[in-house]
């Protein structure tokens, strides 16, 4: 019992780490400069420019 148990939660903790290193991978790969470029339609100021770098 106790060893289904301990697979079950590796299982879980592995599953949720998995969605958070996705998450974190995809919110750090959208940027201000993409949304303006590419949804948006327009240049970015100078100085949104260097507040993104």
């Amino acid at each position: 019992m106790g060893g289904i148990l301990f697979a079950w939660l590796i299982g879980l903790f592995g599953i949720t780490i998995l969605v958070i290193w996705a998450l974190i991978h995809m919110v750090s790969k959208d940027s201000i400069r993409y949304d303006e470029q590419f949804v948006w339609k327009r240049e970015l100021s100078s100085e949104a420019k260097q507040e993104e770098e």
